[in-house]
């Protein structure tokens, strides 16, 4: 380690900054748990659990000590839900736990990563571990990628990706949980079936149940899936930042109106759409590189309003699965980006129309696009 990068390290209480950023994912916690079903509650506590106790998600945990412990969950989670969010002090100085860049100022130089912020009404923080950090150059100017492994701190709400200002944000160990929750799902059915889930695990070689596979070989496979699947998740990320850059601070302005109900999952689910299927986004990096298994998760995981927002790519995907042909995706991308485009844009209208009619009025109007 560099002799002025080992100072700057030593001068850090890094166990101290993670202890501040865990108690304000225990206030969050307590403030948004009641907003889950209870099954996605459940899978959220179980994985948590494991993260505590630095167990590999295939690694078996008893029941009875995690209802034990999801008990002590709820009554600190009581006891905790009006308490505010808590500065972060770093080096003697104070910050807000909202002041991302000047935080990480102090963090990415030992190789930390800090994120807070809200998602709708739910507040998150995470503090990790960079892996490895890239910067990708698209058109006249470049987005940071940092790839996180170890999470020293977290909540119940996790991304595997996301988008702060200007850098992308890939967490590995979400995603590790995420995948071997879906494995499980697949592993639970009596009968092999030939669903979008299935497929992507078949792709990757990946069949736990039925295959017996020794834990070195699961791990091995598994971080394989990680990585590559990562990389999609990332390129979903890179969409959001060119497709931001397209519609200007209006279009925050508006998620930000709309966070909630109807119009605001419409808008999400657009946000999402023309992420994925911008150039250089999701679809067109899992097309480029012919990514089976990246393809069965993407379309596993559309489903309700972005369904009715893409339908093109269901058909597609049959389509891709008898014949093999990557085109029948890339049309689809294609189509389902030019009326997501549309979508947006008049969504925009009716913002701008908007601003002096109400919030109420932008909902309303909104709503009747679908």
């Amino acid at each position: 380690m560099h002799t002025k990068l080992l100072s700057h390290y030593l001068m850090i209480d890094i166990e101290s900054i993670a202890k501040q950023v865990r108690e304000n994912c225990e206030i969050a916690d307590a403030r948004s748990w009641g907003t889950y079903s209870l099954c996605t509650l459940l899978l959220k506590l179980r994985d948590m659990y494991r993260w505590e106790r630095k167990l590999k998600p295939w690694e078996s945990v008893n029941h009875s000590d995690v209802m034990a412990w999801i008990g002590e969950k709820e009554n600190r989670w009581d006891l905790l839900a009006l308490h505010e969010f808590r500065n972060i002090t770093i080096e003697g100085r104070d910050f807000s736990p909202f002041n991302i860049e000047e935080i990480n100022v102090h963090l990415t130089p030992v190789n930390l990563l800090y994120g807070a912020g809200y998602v709708g009404t739910k507040p998150t923080f995470f503090l990790g571990k960079i892996e490895k950090k890239r910067q990708e150059v698209l058109k006249t100017s470049g987005v940071n990628i940092y790839i996180l492994n170890e999470e020293l701190a977290r909540d119940l709400l996790t991304f595997p990706a996301q988008l702060q200002t200007d850098n992308i944000i890939c967490r590995k160990e979400p995603i590790r949980y995420w995948l071997w929750d879906r494995l499980e799902e697949v592993n639970a059915r009596s009968v092999k079936d030939e669903n979008a889930l299935s497929f992507a695990f078949d792709s990757y070689g990946l069949d736990v149940a039925r295959r017996k596979m020794p834990p070195s070989e699961i791990e091995e496979t598994m971080e394989n899936l990680l990585n590559e699947e990562a990389e999609s998740y990332i390129h979903h990320e890179i969409g959001e930042w060119i497709e931001r850059a397209s519609f200007g601070f209006e279009w925050n302005e508006l998620i930000t109106c709309c966070s909630e109900g109807k119009a605001g999952h419409l808008v999400r689910g657009v946000k999402d759409i023309l992420a994925d299927t911008t150039d250089n986004g999701m679809l067109d990096h899992i097309v480029s590189n012919h990514k089976k298994g990246s393809l069965g998760f993407y379309v596993s995981q559309l489903k309700d309003l972005r369904r009715l927002l893409f339908p093109e790519i269901l058909d597609s995907y049959l389509e891709f699965r008898k014949s093999g042909d990557w085109r029948h995706i890339e049309v689809a991308r294609i189509l389902g980006y030019n009326k997501a485009k549309g979508s947006a844009e008049r969504i925009i209208r009716i913002y701008k129309e908007g601003k002096e009619k109400g919030s109420d009025w932008i909902k309303s109007e909104i709503e009747k696009i679908l």
